[in-house]
């Protein structure tokens, strides 16, 4: 009846709840802060360095021996992350693992990203509207224009944001100018740099109906469509794109795994040299200096560390595993009690909520089945119920200490509530 329909769409919802909340609220309650460390690779050794910290934050340096040195000298090891130190101190070397590099050169090969399957969407953006930059306008200040454009079903579409009025004459021109160049709209992917805060501006890389990529830029206020033919190894998830290195636009990523540098020279790929890349799973960190491409994937507590030279050859390789925040008798209750968690996910559909199972599932059964028998006993003596309990314990089987908690929790309610119902028809004394 509606009665017991409505009794376990409340539960559902409990479990819904306790599974996306009750884990992270024990995690903070019984974790503990690790010891932080990191590792990099020197070119001045050829082998990686390591820092760590502990839990009171102080700070501790060791070359690739593990023998503890002083910052300044860890400094030295790695000039390429502390250039202004040396620089300042004017112990800038005359060359790098041999070769000669200029601060110059180094400020123009500084570029880091940070990339994870939460910001590989573009289409969960909140507000798709896009400034077109004046690429020429001949001053060397970028100015954030009053009109804005968004992508529609049928071409580009400008709007002035001061006045919400479309601008039909410019949102043509751009909407043709796109077209004659072949572009199929709807676009499925927009990637660019909408903030003023850059040397210049080369506008946007769009994804048309067909896959392809096209650059759209605007110079003396007219469109400049110019169709890329970029066209890797796989399905293209993620282009990152900044102005500031002269040789490159930014880098593509692929659901396959791909890693790929777009070069200023006809827009050329260069598939960098990864292993095991899981853009589901990994958290990936790419940087850049005159003579490296460091690439750090993360998953979980392991880190793996790809170095590479400016020839795409692998130099060097480097997997470490950091101290969990749970651990000890606390991981285990952990992974007892809870037999899975309902997490965010990111997908070309939006967020929604990913079910992770337990690291110990057939614990987590077994407690189930020890909290179902508890159930059983608790209703046995408590009566007074009309749901089924053949259906109840079956919750808790399922969902364990969630459909445990969501039933006791209601069937208390609802047995405290009976009570009082039935003594208000009693006579006082």
């Amino acid at each position: 009846d509606m009665k017991l329909l409505s009794r376990y769409l409340v539960i559902l919802a409990a479990i819904i709840g306790f599974a996306h909340t009750l884990p992270d609220l024990y995690s903070t309650t019984a974790s503990k802060t690790p010891g932080w460390k990191n590792y990099s690779y020197s070119k001045v050794l050829g082998d990686f360095v390591s820092s760590r910290s502990d839990i009171e934050g102080n700070r501790f340096y060791y070359d690739n021996r593990g023998h503890e040195i002083e910052k300044r000298e860890y400094a030295k090891l790695l000039p390429f992350s502390y250039s202004s130190d040396l620089n300042k101190w004017g112990e800038w070397p005359e060359t790098i693992g041999g070769v000669p590099v200029t601060l110059e050169e180094v400020r123009q090969e500084d570029e880091l990203w940070r990339i994870s399957i939460s910001g590989m969407d573009w289409a969960r953006a909140r507000i798709k509207l896009y400034p077109m930059f004046e690429s020429q306008s001949g001053f060397i200040e970028i100015v954030l224009p009053q009109e804005l454009f968004r992508i529609t079903d049928t071409g580009l579409e400008f709007v002035n944001a001061d006045k919400n009025k479309v601008l039909e004459e410019r949102s043509t021109l751009f909407t043709n100018a796109m077209l004659d160049q072949g572009f199929v709209f709807p676009a499925k992917r927009i990637s660019g740099n909408p903030t003023t805060r850059k040397p210049y501006d080369f506008g946007y890389f769009i994804m048309d109906a067909r896959n392809e990529i096209y650059h759209v830029y605007m110079a003396k206020g007219l469109p400049n469509v110019i169709k890329t033919n970029i066209k890797p190894e796989g399905e293209i998830i993620h282009i990152a794109i900044a102005e500031g290195n002269p040789d490159r636009y930014g880098i593509l990523v692929t659901r396959e795994g791909g890693l790929y540098q777009i070069s200023k020279d006809n827009y050329k790929l260069t598939k960098l040299f990864l292993r095991d890349y899981d853009t589901s799973q990994d958290y990936l960190i790419y940087s850049l200096n005159p003579l490296n491409v460091t690439v750090r994937l993360t998953r979980g507590n392991t880190e793996r560390i790809y170095i590479s030279d400016r020839n795409n050859e692998e130099e060097a390789f480097f997997e470490y595993t950091t101290e969990p925040r749970l651990r000890g008798i606390y991981k285990t209750v952990y992974d007892l009690v809870f037999p899975f968690k309902l997490g965010p996910n990111y997908s070309k559909a939006g967020l929604d909520l990913k079910l992770m199972p337990s690291d110990n599932i057939r614990g987590a059964l077994l407690v189930s089945v020890i909290l179902a028998l508890v159930y059983a006993l608790f209703r046995s003596r408590r009566g007074g119920l009309d749901s089924p309990l053949p259906v109840d314990i079956a919750i808790v089987l399922i969902g364990g200490f969630y459909g445990l908690a969501a039933l006791m929790l209601l069937d208390l309610l609802g047995y405290k509530k009976a009570k009082t119902f039935k003594n208000a028809g009693q006579p006082q004394a």
